[in-house]
């Protein structure tokens, strides 16, 4: 499966601008890194315990193996070809090397207001593809103006991993596939268990949003006439027990159909629930049964059958 280096690829305009001039994450001084260490364990640990701990931190600190591990810290804060020391490990011990499912440990959701232009589902998730289709492509123009606070700009490299990108299981750490731009301008529109490939580009131009909404009405009449097997389900294993179930899928042949998921711009989750309170629509936008979900895409739109939407 092809993937792209998205470190040089489509980093100009005015979204990156302001990379180069972004100030490096600093590495904290050793006395008040061991100081808020002491602080964490005092819920934690009876009187004792914590008294025994206090010595082992003071001892540390005090240390010639502690004065050394600070220098490789800024040194490596230091490094030009290291853009932020914490990046890597953080990425990796908190994300990445994480094997408890990420659903419900470490995916998140957003319920969207109604929208009162829309009654149907289908009209909501087309309206909801074209608005977000637009969006990646100013990321792919770098037109984006980057986020920004009173002090200046905020670092934009995370929207290198938003559209075109997903999750693959790997043992013993996950990594995160991304591919080009160009050439996958698709979605994935998962609709009672079933999975459906849409090309939003034909004839050189985009689908219409009232197009977009004629063709997810034949998914979701073909897709209900129909039963599949809830493959989605297994994005929401434990890491290594998918990795493993992945694997499998690929020697059965279905390398073709996972790399159209993965390569994908984003998914588009059609629920065939229809939430009414605060409790019903935060789990059908989080989780809903999990049949119809790709929890591996960074970018996935839920959009129930009563038109109530979100993203997870």
């Amino acid at each position: 499966m092809p993937t792209t280096n998205r470190d040089t690829e489509h980093e100009y305009g005015r979204l990156f601008a302001q990379q180069g001039q972004l100030p490096r994450l600093p590495v904290p001084d050793l006395r008040k890194t061991l100081a808020k260490y002491g602080e964490s364990l005092e819920p934690l640990l009876p009187s004792d315990k914590l008294a025994h701990s206090t010595r082992v931190i003071q001892e540390f600190g005090e240390s010639a193996q502690a004065q050394e591990l600070q220098q490789r810290l800024e040194a490596r804060a230091m490094d030009p070809n290291c853009a932020n020391w914490l990046e890597e490990w953080w990425n990796d011990l908190s994300y990445m090397g994480y094997r408890d499912p990420v659903i419900p440990y470490v995916s998140y959701h957003y319920s969207f207001n109604d929208d009162p232009l829309c009654s149907r589902p289908n009209q909501r998730a087309a309206k909801l593809i074209t608005g977000a289709m637009a969006f990646r492509q100013a990321i792919v123009d770098g037109s984006l103006s980057p986020e920004a606070t009173k002090a200046g700009a905020l670092c934009s490299h995370s929207y290198k991993f938003m559209f075109n990108a997903c999750r693959i299981p790997q043992k013993p750490s996950d990594i995160c596939r991304t591919v080009s731009y160009e050439g996958n301008a698709t979605v994935v529109v998962i609709r009672n268990a079933q999975f459906f490939l849409l090309p939003l580009i034909h004839d050189g131009a985009m689908l219409t949003q009232a197009e977009i909404e004629q063709v997810l009405d034949r998914i979701v009449a073909q897709a209900d006439a129909n039963a599949a097997v809830p493959v989605g389900l297994l994005t929401a294993d434990n890491r290594d027990t998918w990795a493993e179930n992945r694997r499998l899928l690929i020697d059965a042949g279905n390398a073709a159909v996972l790399d159209a998921i993965e390569s994908s711009a984003f998914v588009v989750a059609l629920e065939t629930s229809r939430p009414v309170t605060r409790v019903e629509f935060s789990h059908a936008i989080w989780h809903g049964d999990g049949r119809s979900r790709w929890f591996d895409k960074p970018c996935q739109f839920v959009v129930c059958d009563n038109a109530r939407a979100g993203f997870n």
